[in-house]
């Protein structure tokens, strides 16, 4: 090897047309060339610190291009912890069903839940009982707002979804079991509600008075399964690390005019001619064209 050779600045090796070098920064001499093997290794192993979008010694940003979009990991701020899940819902769910028992126990109507459980003309056993015992009500109204926030959640979920993941066939495939899952577990309310309410109707407040504590659980592992897979598609994101392309001012001006033409390519190295003529001039005879030296 002689000291002309260009090597690695990662294995020291030389280069190979299997393994060819790339000049991905602004590092200069010895530090210019890396096989882009070694540097996608080095990153890989970096994926969580700044060495796996930038270089370390000149602070440059690589040229990356993916070959999908980059998906939006925030689509679902909230809900991060469990905590958070428990907070969110109770506080939306206890102010719902404190609203929707107040317009029903208005006049002592219960026109909505007359409506639900189809005795639209009498009362029935459940109603009864929501109307003569001071606990039953708060159970169910708040256990009936969270069922009824949840299924406006998986509304959102969809159309958020559906409007901003792009890999949406892979995703559907990674979700469809969790979100199905957490659709059918909300949906236990209603199963439980018609098969329980006239027959045993102390035991359906029980009941979904333990939905009230899990509700909040599916939500926060639908969202938790969704951030997992959002953060698998872009780590699967097939992508190419570019060469350092120098910024000039004066190229990218003259590109946008059309004005230049390309004379000639070498390896890694780019000719304009740019030209400079000028009708009116005096002097357009003794002005050259001017050569720009880019490198790719």
């Amino acid at each position: 090897m002689s000291s002309d050779d260009n090597e690695c600045r990662i294995c020291f090796e030389l280069e190979t047309p299997d393994d060819p070098f790339i000049y991905p920064c602004k590092c200069k001499g010895t530090s210019k060339y890396v096989h882009a093997s070694c540097l996608n290794s080095w990153r890989t192993l970096n994926r969580e610190n700044d060495a796996f979008k930038i270089c370390m010694e000149c602070r440059t940003e690589y040229d990356i291009i993916n070959e999908f979009p980059i998906e939006n990991i925030k689509l679902f701020f909230c809900c991060k912890k469990m905590i958070q899940s428990y907070c969110i819902n109770y506080l939306i769910g206890s102010t719902l069903g404190v609203f929707i028992w107040i317009i029903e126990a208005y006049g002592n109507s219960y026109y909505f839940l007359k409506f639900i459980d189809g005795s639209y003309n009498k009362n029935s056993v459940f109603i009864h009982v929501i109307q003569n015992d001071g606990l039953a009500p708060q159970i169910f109204y708040f256990s009936f707002a969270l069922f009824l926030q949840n299924i406006f959640f998986y509304i959102y979920f969809i159309f958020k979804i559906k409007n901003n993941v792009h890999r949406k066939t892979i995703y559907y495939k990674k979700i469809k079991k969790t979100f199905l899952g957490a659709v059918l577990f909300t949906f236990l309310f209603l199963l439980f509600f018609y098969t329980l309410k006239d027959i045993y109707p102390i035991v359906l407040l029980n009941v979904i008075s333990f939905f009230s504590v899990a509700e909040p659980v599916s939500g926060y592992i639908l969202i938790k399964r969704h951030n997992k897979i959002i953060k698998w598609l872009n780590d699967n994101n097939p992508e190419t690390l570019r060469n350092y392309q120098v910024h000039n001012p004066l190229l990218e001006y003259n590109e946008i005019i059309n004005n230049s033409v390309v004379t000639s390519t070498t390896n890694n190295v780019l000719y304009e001619s740019l030209n400079t003529d000028s009708s009116g001039s005096d002097v357009s005879d003794q002005i050259q064209s001017l050569n720009i030296v880019i490198e790719n």
